[in-house]
């Protein structure tokens, strides 16, 4: 059955795993191809596109799923993470700010908002919307970093220490990119 689309996504998803992102978007494209509305199949060709860096691809095929799916919002999320790799923070800011209204519990969404928010320097509401993510998922170690770098430059020493500390914690591969930070406040005693 060669127009069978299902089979080209489960194909795609096997290249994909496999880190073979051009083989996967050919897969992916096939299967859009024959069923334009499978929003699995655009979602997985976002991001084929996203591994590709073919990033207003990415968003076109973010923007035909939501068409089809606008209550996912894990869709919204990554169409936000396209654009934050774009650097285009107002549309980043969009789209997860949407995904939040979705889905009030969706951790990711607050953590990555906190990121733009400490981008923008609203350092209160970063800290805001990073303890929104770690409130959600204790265990996610990069909203721990994001707090603590809002607290660092809001100039809460010690809660940005503290911050650190669980960020290593829960993930050492944070240790190196967070070193520096730490030193620096170990040095001045906080």
């Amino acid at each position: 059955k060669p127009d069978w689309a299902e089979a080209y996504l489960l194909r795609g998803n096997v290249a994909a795993l496999q880190g073979e992102a051009n083989v996967a978007f050919a897969d992916y494209d096939r299967a859009v191809t024959y069923r334009p509305d499978l929003v699995d199949a655009l979602v997985a060709r976002a991001q084929a596109s996203l591994a590709l860096d073919q990033f207003d691809l990415a968003i076109a095929d973010f923007d035909r799923a939501i068409l089809v799916a606008p209550r996912r919002a894990p869709i919204h999320y990554q169409k936000a993470l396209a654009h934050f790799a774009r650097n285009d923070d107002i549309m980043a800011l969009s789209s997860v700010n949407q995904a939040i209204v979705i889905d009030p519990l969706h951790a990711e969404a607050y953590r990555l908002r906190a990121q733009l928010d400490l981008f923008a320097k609203d350092y209160p509401k970063a800290i805001e919307d990073a303890s929104r993510a770690i409130e959600l998922r204790a265990s996610d170690a990069r909203a721990w970093a994001v707090r603590g770098n809002a607290r660092l430059l809001s100039g809460d020493k010690a809660g940005a220490k503290m911050d650190f500390e669980n960020a290593v914690r829960l993930d050492p591969s944070l240790t190196d990119e967070l070193r520096a930070r730490m030193l620096n406040l170990e040095r001045e005693g906080k």
